[in-house]
C-alpha cells in the first residue's frame, strides 16, 4: 500500500516542477507615442504592478516591461489600464522610492490610482486585509496615499491613517471639499473625494473608470473512485472500495490572483469494505457519505491546453450505515494534486480520516467535466 503514497508524492513533484505563470490575453502598450497590440501575461495585480510580460502573437517572443519602460498597458477584455507611477514607502526611518504600475481609478485635474502590495511591505498587524496603496497625481508629482500600522511595543501598536491628513493637505485650496475625519479606506470613498476636487477644480473633467474584475468560477460534475489503507494496521480495511458522485466549483478572484482559488463542492459517497474477525471470517460493511471539501488550491498557469494544480484542506462530512444506526462528523485533511485539460479535471487525493497520522487514509482517483466551457462552444 505504501506504493500509493510514494506515487502520489512523484506526482506532486511532477506537476509542481511544471508550474509556470498564467495565460497571456488580448492587450496593448503604449510605449512613448505608440501603441502596440498583441498579448499580455495575466497574473496577480502584485506581480502586474511590477512587471508585465509581452509578445505580438502567440508564436512571438515575450518581452518583460518594467514600468520604467513603457507608459501604461491595457487588457482588452475588461479594459483595466494600468499606468507608471511612483511608489514611496516608509522603512523605518527612510522613505524608499520606486516605480511601479498602478490601476488607473480616476483621471481629470487629478488622477488616482490603485496598487496592491507585497505581503511583507507593509507591517499589517490587525488590518489583514492593509496590503494596499492608492497613489494620487497632482500637476507632475505622485503622493502615496496609505494606511500604516507599526508596534510600539509587544503589547501595544499604533495605526496612522496617513491617507486622510494626506488627502486634507492636498483637497485645502478648494473650500467646497470636505475630508471626514473618519474617511474609510476602500476605493469608493476615495473616489469620492478626489473627483469631488476635480469638479471643483475643472467642473466635469473627471472620468472613473469602474471596472470589476469578474471571478472565475470553473464548476462542473465529477466522479471518483478510490480506496481505504492504513500503514500503521495494515488489517484495518479489506476489499474497500469507494465510489463518489457530486459538483464541485474552483473559484478565484483574478483581482488578486488566479494562481489560487478556493475550491470546494458537495457529493456523495458509498463505501464498501470487509473487517476481518478471524483467519476465516470478516464482515461487509456499508456506509454512506455527505461531503462537502474545502480546499486552497495552487494554479499553475502555463498553457491555453492544460492547467495543473496542488490544493490543500479538508472535508466536512456526515456519514451512516445503511440502517442510519449512528451518524458520523469526522472531518477529512486533504492534500492532493490534479490538473486541468480543456473540459476535464483529473485529480488525485489523500485523505487522511481525522487528525491523527495513524487514522485511515483514503487515496481517491476523481474524474470531473467543466460546465462553464460549454457556453463557449
Amino acid at each position: 500500500m505504501r506504493t500509493y503514497l510514494y506515487s502520489f508524492i512523484l506526482s506532486l513533484v511532477f506537476i509542481s516542477a511544471k508550474a509556470q505563470h498564467t495565460t497571456f490575453e488580448a492587450g496593448f502598450i503604449v510605449l512613448g507615442t505608440d501603441t502596440t497590440r498583441g498579448l499580455l501575461l495575466r497574473t496577480d495585480e502584485v506581480q502586474l504592478g511590477k512587471e508585465v510580460q509581452f509578445k505580438a502573437s502567440a508564436t512571438s517572443d515575450i518581452t518583460t516591461y518594467k514600468p520604467q519602460d513603457i507608459k501604461l498597458y491595457s487588457f482588452a477584455n475588461d479594459q483595466i489600464i494600468f499606468q507608471t507611477v511612483e511608489l514611496a514607502l516608509r522603512k523605518d526611518t527612510t522613505i524608499i522610492k520606486t516605480n511601479r504600475f498602478a490601476k488607473l481609478l480616476l483621471s481629470g485635474y487629478t488622477s488616482l490610482y490603485k496598487l496592491q502590495l507585497e505581503d511583507d511591505e507593509l507591517t499589517r498587524i490587525l488590518e489583514y486585509n492593509n496590503n494596499k496603496v492608492y497613489i494620487l497625481r497632482k500637476d507632475t508629482t505622485f503622493y502615496t496615499l496609505g494606511q500604516f500600522e507599526s508596534e510600539v511595543d509587544p503589547q501595544h501598536y499604533k495605526f496612522d491613517k496617513r491617507y486622510i491628513s494626506l488627502l486634507t493637505s492636498l483637497t485645502s485650496d478648494c473650500n467646497a471639499v470636505k475630508v471626514d475625519r473618519n474617511l474609510r479606506f476602500e476605493d469608493s470613498k476615495i473616489i469620492e473625494v478626489v473627483k469631488n476636487y476635480n469638479d471643483c477644480k475643472e467642473p466635469n473633467s473627471s472620468k472613473t473608470y469602474s471596472y470589476k474584475v469578474k471571478l472565475i468560477n470553473k464548476h462542473g460534475v465529477s466522479a471518483s473512485y478510490g480506496t481505504f489503507i492504513n500503514f500503521f494496521y495494515s488489517d484495518a480495511f479489506a476489499n474497500s472500495n469507494a465510489f463518489s458522485a457530486g459538483y464541485f466549483w474552483d473559484i478565484s478572484n483574478p483581482a488578486r490572483s488566479k494562481n489560487t482559488s478556493l475550491q470546494t463542492g458537495i457529493n456523495y459517497m458509498y463505501l464498501t469494505y470487509s473487517v476481518p474477525f478471524s483467519d476465516q471470517t470478516s464482515e461487509k460493511r456499508q456506509e454512506h457519505y455527505l461531503r462537502l471539501p474545502l480546499l486552497a488550491q495552487k494554479n499553475f498557469y502555463g498553457s491555453q491546453k492544460s492547467l495543473p494544480f496542488i490544493n490543500f484542506g479538508l472535508t466536512i462530512q456526515a456519514s451512516t450505515d445503511n440502517n442510519f444506526k449512528y451518524v458520523d462528523m469526522i472531518p477529512f485533511i486533504d492534500l492532493g494534486a490534479g490538473v486541468y485539460i480543456k473540459r476535464f479535471k483529473f485529480s488525485l487525493l489523500l485523505e487522511n480520516s481525522g487528525f491523527s497520522l495513524r487514522s485511515n487514509k483514503l487515496i481517491n482517483f476523481g474524474v470531473g467535466y467543466r460546465l462553464d466551457l460549454l457556453k463557449q462552444l
